[in-house]
């Protein structure tokens, strides 16, 4: 049973850091169209997460965001073919982010992983 634990904590802690630094490589503002938002139904909720068409050094990336969102939370958002400001990772283009900031949820699986691997140590 702690085996399983530790890999979860250790999951946990690698998909929150992970996710972190992917939002902090993200720098450079752009204007993103919004083309559609992908659904994805997941046990008992609606997943949608938006994908937009964007331009750099030349060349035209149409991707999905990093983020994804509950419920229609993100076609009530967007307007299709509006433009949007979006952070790129300069180093990989094809990636971006919709927001730079550090939500509280962005700590939560860091926190979570911290706590099992404390409960572990007892």
């Amino acid at each position: 049973m702690k085996i399983i634990s530790l890999i979860i904590a250790l999951g946990l802690l690698s998909l929150g850091i992970w996710s972190f630094v992917q939002k902090m490589n993200c720098k450079k503002q752009i204007q993103g169209i919004y083309v559609r938002s992908d659904q994805c139904l997941s046990v008992g909720s609606n997943i949608s997460t938006p994908v937009f068409c964007y331009e750099i050094a030349s060349q035209r990336y149409e991707r999905e965001a990093f983020e994804a969102f509950t419920g229609r939370k993100s076609t009530l958002k967007y307007v299709e073919g509006e433009a949007y400001p979006i952070y790129v990772n300069e180093k990989r283009p094809d990636f971006y982010v919709l927001e730079k900031t550090i939500k509280p949820d962005d700590f939560g699986l860091i926190l979570v992983g911290i706590i099992i691997l404390f409960l572990l140590c007892l």
